[in-house]
This record gives structure tokens, sequence and C-alpha cells, in this order.
């Protein structure tokens, strides 16, 4: 098959299918395919899923997870969030111009926050983190999986990368990958992803109208200025 029809494939797939996919074709195959790949297709997070070893929390992550500078405010964070909701979490995590994870808030906290307060004012400093090379045996163990239904992953230098779901790591379950013997903590977490999933579609409405709300005072205060 043609790189360029193969990269058209690509393109309809999840990027955890084109991952996969990838994985299963020799290296020069894969690399021409990614070149020859639509706009559309997150090449750049291909590559870097691909070059970790399978089994590994930098092989098992979503890289599309939607993270922001720490010095922006809390307004401009909502309407960014609103741009990009199909890649928002419950939670924000926040990174440094380094692209660094340096903390994370609930969308609660941001909603409810100051308008004109920085996220770094915001967010939780102290973050449950992964590390990239991680095995399944210490993703699993992970004792953050009992307050949290993901967990950032990050590089050595701190770096964020994106997240590992816990739904992930159910379907290795399930495709009978060693991960039989479950970890408490991997438990908690499936009954907590319940309430949390059930809440963020909430919560992203609820940003909507918020910002709706905040929009609507602003031209009316323009207005009454004039």
């Amino acid at each position: 098959m043609p790189a360029a029809q193969a990269a058209d494939i690509l393109g309809e797939l999840s990027i955890d299918g084109a991952a996969t996919l990838l994985r299963r074709l020799p290296d020069e195959a894969a690399a021409r395919i990614l070149d020859a790949a639509p706009q559309r297709v997150m090449t750049g997070a291909l590559r870097m899923i691909i070059a970790y070893p399978e089994d590994t929390a930098g092989a098992l992550l979503d890289p599309t997870v939607l993270a922001l500078p720490s010095d922006v405010d809390a307004r401009d964070a909502l309407d960014r969030v609103l741009r990009d909701a199909r890649y928002a979490l419950y939670y924000v995590y926040a990174v440094d111009r380094q692209h660094r994870l340096v903390g994370v808030m609930s969308l609660r906290e941001l909603m409810l926050a100051a308008p004109e307060k920085l996220l770094a004012d915001i967010m939780h400093r102290d973050v449950e983190r992964v590390r990239s090379t991680a095995g399944i045996g210490e993703i699993v163990a992970h004792p953050g999986w009992r307050e949290h239904h993901a967990l950032p992953v990050v590089e050595d230098s701190g770096t964020f990368l994106g997240v590992i779901r816990y739904g992930t790591l159910r379907r290795l379950e399930h495709a009978g990958t060693g991960l039989e013997r479950r970890s408490p903590a991997l438990d908690a977490a499936v009954s907590l992803s319940e309430l949390y999933w059930h809440g963020v579609s909430a919560l992203i409405d609820g940003v909507a109208a918020v910002a709706a709300i905040s929009r609507a005072r602003e031209a009316g205060a323009r207005v009454e200025a004039q």
C-alpha cells in the first residue's frame, strides 16, 4: 500500500489506534507514513509515543489533554477550556513556559476563581505524576489512583507529555496483558471515575454558562460607559 494511502487511513484512527498500527510496521515504513500524514494527524505525538517501549507510561498516555500556562488568568483559561472542550478533563494541568508540569486544579476550582486570578495562584503544586519510563507494575501500584481517574505523565525533566487514564489499564487487563492482579488504588479509581465522568459534562456546561454571563456583563458595562 502506498504511504500516502496508508497515511489517510492513519488519519481516521484514534491516536492510540494509530500508534498500535505504526508499531506493527518496520521503522522505515512507519516513518514514511508519518511523513505523508495529513495535517490533522498528530505526527509529533505519534512519533513520541512509538519511541517508548510498549507497556510503559510513555507508550500508553493520551497526549491530547489540555495543559495551560500557569501565568494566564482564570478568564483566559476558561475561554481556552471552552475552545478545546474535547481535550479537557475534570482536571486542568498547569505548565511553565518550558512545558514542565507545575500544578493542577479542578474545573470547579477554576470556575470559582476570580477572573483576574492567575492559575499559579489557584493551582495545587504538589501533583501526583507518573514517569514516562514507568512500567505497568509501577503504574498500577501508583498511590495516585486512590484519588484520581487519570495521572499526568512526565519526562525526567518534568516536561508534561499527557495523561494515562485508568480506562487504559482496564483495557489492558481485559486483553490479558498481565494486569490480572490489580492494586487497591486502581480499584478505587474505577469507582471514582464513574463519579468524575458523570460530572465532567455538567462542569463543561457550567464553564460555558459562567463565560457567557461574564461576557454579557462586560458588554453591558461597555454600553453603560458609552
